[in-house]
């Protein structure tokens, strides 16, 4: 909220006020959000909005809601659910596109023309596009289930360094990221091992993929490309 067209005195009050008297008059939400302010019932604010924080009313302070330990537990936990539906589910509605893709990758020689691509999907027809839906939504649901839990117990036990010198809710937050995407990726990629087997036609089903894996090459097989997927969702979870 930029605090520009305010008279200095004003600017100056309310940045004291909010204890950013030391600033250069630019408050972010984060310092609103837990603010009721308290205005007459007829005051329009569509006119002069920015004069609406010093008029006969005042900010009063509240707290966000005490849910308890039962409280926080259930809401950490319908987090998780809910967001390994939403991921499972927008796997599989993807999953025959993202079978094309990985056969396009496999393929050697030059990227097959769009008369190709075509041309592979009716040759695959429905059962090829959906092979390794099971070991995907799987490994989607699981992965973002416990990715999405362990942010929100990391973000909520480091939430009290919020208030040391130097530190903000948005680093707090792209930590909780980082170590919630290092453990859903850790579940999901022994699942994407198998999609990736069957979908190229390697095996028939995932218990078949799975004891072909881990008997001929060990169980470090199932971790395989760990390293370049870290890579590439740790900045994408953390930045998102």
């Amino acid at each position: 909220q930029s605090l520009g067209r305010l008279r200095a005195a004003d600017r100056h009050q309310q940045l004291r006020y909010l204890g950013h008297e030391h600033e250069d008059g630019f408050i972010s939400y984060g310092s609103f959000r837990n603010f009721l302010m308290l205005l007459p019932a007829q005051r329009d604010l569509q006119k002069e909005n920015e004069l609406a924080w010093f008029e006969a009313a005042t900010f009063v302070p509240i707290s966000p809601p005490d849910v308890g330990q039962k409280g926080a537990t259930m809401l950490l936990i319908k987090s998780a659910i809910l967001g390994g539906m939403a991921s499972a589910s927008s796997t599989a509605l993807m999953h025959p596109l993202d079978s094309l893709k990985t056969r396009v990758q496999a393929a050697v020689g030059a990227t097959p023309s769009l008369p190709a691509l075509l041309d592979m999907t009716k040759k695959l027809g429905a059962q090829g596009l959906y092979r390794g839906i099971i070991p995907a939504t799987a490994g989607a649901a699981f992965s973002h289930s416990i990715r999405t839990a362990t942010y929100e117990t990391v973000r909520i036990g480091l939430s009290p360094f919020s208030e040391m010198p130097g530190m903000n809710e948005i680093q707090i937050q792209g930590f909780a990221s980082g170590v919630g995407t290092l453990v859903g990726t850790a579940v999901r990629i022994p699942c994407e091992v198998l999609k990736q087997r069957l979908q190229c036609g390697l095996h028939s089903n995932a218990p078949e993929a799975f004891i072909s894996v881990t008997t001929q090459d060990g169980w470090k097989a199932l971790f395989r490309g760990t390293a370049p997927t870290l890579a590439r969702e740790g900045p994408f979870y953390v930045i998102g």
